[in-house]
């Protein structure tokens, strides 16, 4: 649910920084609506979002680890985006799908939680050793 959550928030976040006040490019040839600003907005916006769904649902880190696990799972979420974006380029596509229409399909909607919930469950892993 961490996992979910947070990517959710770094999604919106992300868009709506990036939308707002974006004006530098990430990555123009793979993704070109993305931004710099976009995405340390989106890491921050993981990192608070980590700490208080880590105090919400009482889990097992620290506020310290849930706010750098929050902002690992920003970068993963983020080069999950553009290795997606990558993807499609080459294989000279849209859409990945008609499922959900005006979203660009279903692998748009998962892109970033498919590498963050591998994030998490390693992070669980490793801090009860």
């Amino acid at each position: 649910m961490l996992a979910i959550l947070t990517t959710f928030v770094i999604d919106s976040v992300a868009l709506f920084v990036g939308v707002s006040i974006g004006r530098h490019k990430l990555s123009p040839k793979i993704s070109p609506k993305k931004s710099w600003e976009g995405a340390i907005g989106g890491v921050l916006g993981g990192v608070i979002a980590a700490i208080a769904i880590d105090s919400a649902f009482n889990i097992q880190f620290t506020s310290l680890s849930a706010g750098i696990l929050g902002g690992v799972l920003g970068v993963f979420g983020v080069l999950g985006d553009l290795y997606e974006s990558w993807i499609k380029r080459r294989a000279g596509v849209k859409n990945s799908g008609t499922l959900i229409p005006g979203h660009g399909g279903i692998l748009d909607r998962i892109d970033s939680v498919i590498p963050n919930v591998v994030v998490v469950y390693w992070a669980a892993v490793w801090s009860t050793l």
